[in-house]
């Protein structure tokens, strides 16, 4: 009952809840549960729905560096000292497929058509990558 409270605190708490699809509502609750070992937590930021494979559906991109947890630590237990888990779900119908994880510092995503994502890696080498038809590839 606890941890059912807090996903949907979660949720309420999250800019993602008015937004998105119950998948996308599920997977930002999964996330948070992992990341802040059910102590509660939120996404300040690194919520991306866009369509990220060009298929005209909205798929979603979840970046660890934008939870903020509640109690220590304060961060997603998926950060490390420089670099944070960003996890890519496409969209397969009424459903979103994991289709690709990083760990990146300071994601950002364009406005092209797939949209490139950039940020940084352990160490700070940029990395930038999109969607080519089959499959994500580093730029």
């Amino acid at each position: 009952m606890r941890m059912r409270l807090a996903l949907c605190l979660a949720l309420l708490a999250s800019p993602v809840a008015a937004q998105q699809s119950n998948a996308a509502r599920y997977l930002v609750a999964e996330e948070l549960a992992a990341a802040c070992e059910d102590r509660g937590g939120q996404f300040e930021s690194g919520i991306f729905e866009t369509d990220f494979d060009g298929d005209g559906q909205l798929d979603l991109m979840l970046h660890h560096e934008g939870i903020v947890c509640n109690g220590v630590p304060g961060r997603s237990l998926f950060c490390g000292a420089q670099a944070c888990t960003l996890k890519i779900w496409l969209r397969r119908g009424d459903l979103l497929k994991l289709a690709d994880e990083a760990l990146l510092a300071s994601v950002t995503v364009d406005s092209a058509t797939p949209p490139v994502v950039r940020g940084y890696q352990h160490g700070g080498q940029e990395l930038a990558f999109r969607w080519t038809g089959t499959g994500f590839e580093v730029r």
